[in-house]
């Protein structure tokens, strides 16, 4: 169980990483840089606080999934469905990295992750998300859309680094456009859904103000 002082240090060395990140990148971040810049004798000291970069990485991006989650809870949203809700997230996460840096940190981040880390980013939450949409979808396992998960945020990790490279010609616009539908897919939905859920889901996306999406990102 994490302490009081543990979680104060952890939370400093995120803000200290936070610096040299926008820097460097997360890729190109060592833990002795991050040693060095907190001022730490050893890169020991970091592995006091935390098992490695990317567990590090991964208490971000479980933090801000769950304030994530928190927001879309406070929109009072009952009379939306289970499939609308989990589109939702995905669209407000999506959105988030239209700003350069959230995506750089974002892409580099979930592409450094295991399969073991990615879906344990938010304990039980893989399977209460089954457990909600499994009336909303065929004849998808929780072991299969566990997995899928994981294949689309690595998908879209490898899309939007090919497209910050200049590797493919698709705008990050046109990316964004399709992602839904391929989410969906991934998801189990039945195919003469999809048009309808997103269409929906994207009026109340619409709704939600600039500034609250930029209060979302990663290291507010």
């Amino acid at each position: 169980m994490t302490t009081k002082r543990q979680a104060e240090m952890q939370a400093e060395i995120i803000r200290c990483s936070k610096s040299l990140f926008e820097i460097y990148g997360y890729a190109n971040t060592s833990i002795r840089m991050i040693s060095k810049a907190m001022g730490f004798k050893n890169q020991a000291s970091f592995y006091i606080y935390f098992e490695s970069k990317d567990k590090m990485a991964a208490l971000i991006l479980q933090k801000n999934a769950r304030k994530v989650q928190q927001y879309i809870k406070n929109l009072n949203l009952t009379d939306v469905g289970p499939v609308h809700l989990l589109l939702l997230e995905n669209l407000i996460i999506t959105e988030m990295l239209r700003d350069e840096f959230n995506r750089k940190f974002y892409t580099e981040a979930q592409a450094a992750q295991s399969f073991s880390n990615m879906v344990n980013q938010i304990p039980g939450y893989t399977q209460n998300l089954y457990e909600n949409i499994i009336d909303a979808i065929s004849d998808l396992t929780f072991d299969e859309l566990q997995l899928n998960l994981f294949a689309y945020i690595k998908g879209v990790c490898g899309a939007f680094q090919a497209i910050n490279n200049n590797e493919s010609p698709v705008s990050f616009d046109n990316a964004i456009k399709r992602l839904p539908f391929v989410f969906l897919e991934l998801m189990g939905v039945d195919y003469h859904q999809q048009e309808k859920i997103i269409t929906e889901t994207r009026k109340i996306f619409s709704a939600i103000p600039e500034e609250d999406l930029k209060n979302l990102y990663f290291f507010n």
